[in-house]
């Protein structure tokens, strides 16, 4: 036994539309004039489990690859200091000696202007290469840590969109039985050419070094519009399979079309009422062209 409640009737001339809740689903009804009956259900109030899925890793998977784009960054941000502090250094180096080359203090001692400078800057050119090799190194924060939320972000978002796309009539062509082509079918389409882009750039955005973040920004990039795109399919696809149906197949969307004035019909009570006195006039005939072939059939036996 099911509890039915919140009962809503439309009633209409041709058509009654009957919407019942039953605990937390819709049951969408529609009786046509002559009493029968074509069901379709709405979707649940409780989103489907691979819809859930999809909301929960997506926005996981793409926090996992900001986050790596984030230490990548800043690791990228302190090699570049580094090496401009090394640019600064070689610089007053350079200038130091071409003064001292100016001057002319380099006929008895041809290193003598090198030794003078690296004592005013503090620092001779190899130290410098080697205080920047050192530097870079030390920027490497966490590359383990960068390398791991890659890896589990670029897994988890290559599962998004097939979650996504994995609904009943995804594999449905419009275009191939003559319907033209629709815009579920378009997003899905979309969905898969994007989804094949991300695939080039799974690899970079995990294997790529500590200081670069294209494979990631790229790989991020055409999964979302993947996501997005199998998304909206999926919504177009839901929308579809709402609409009421009669006898099995869809409604035609020209019955919903007013052209002129609207015309005042009579209800179905009144219609059902017709077509039982056309039933009863019927049998009314078949009676009386029985009673009479009955009569030729007497007098011929008579005769």
């Amino acid at each position: 036994r099911v509890q039915i409640s919140n009962v809503v009737v439309a009633r209409s001339p041709l058509v009654d539309l009957h919407t019942v809740l039953v605990g937390k689903r819709h049951r969408f009804c529609v009786m046509s004039w002559n009493g029968r009956y074509a069901a379709l259900d709405g979707p649940d109030d409780e989103v489907r489990p691979m819809v859930r899925a999809a909301r929960f890793l997506g926005p996981l998977s793409l926090g996992l690859l900001l986050f790596a784009a984030f230490l990548a960054s800043s690791t990228w941000v302190c090699a570049e200091e580094c090496i401009r502090d090394a640019e600064a250094l070689e610089d007053r180096l350079l200038e130091c000696e071409e003064q001292c080359k100016v001057v002319g203090k380099t006929d008895e001692f041809p290193n003598a202007c090198k030794d003078r400078c690296a004592s005013e800057v503090g620092f001779t050119a190899n130290r410098v290469r080697r205080r920047q090799a050192r530097c870079k190194k030390e920027c490497d924060r966490s590359p383990a840590l960068m390398r791991f939320s890659s890896f589990l972000g670029t897994i988890l978002m290559l599962c998004v969109a097939p979650l996504l796309g994995a609904y009943k009539g995804a594999c449905y062509c419009e275009c191939c039985v003559g319907k033209g082509c629709s815009a579920r079918l378009a997003l899905f389409n979309i969905a898969w050419v994007a989804y094949a882009f991300s695939i080039l750039w799974a690899l970079p955005s995990v294997l790529e070094d500590a200081g670069q973040i294209g494979g990631k920004l790229l790989f991020a990039l055409t999964q979302g519009v993947a996501m997005a795109a199998m998304a909206g399919s999926r919504f177009y696809w839901e929308k579809e399979q709402t609409k009421p149906t009669h006898a099995g197949r869809p409604v035609d969307r020209q019955l919903g079309v007013i052209v002129g004035a609207p015309v005042e019909g009579p209800s179905t009570v009144e219609l059902q009422v017709q077509v039982k006195d056309l039933q009863q006039q019927v049998r009314d005939l078949i009676r009386l062209q029985a009673l009479q072939a009955n009569a030729v059939g007497g007098k011929a036996a008579a005769m």
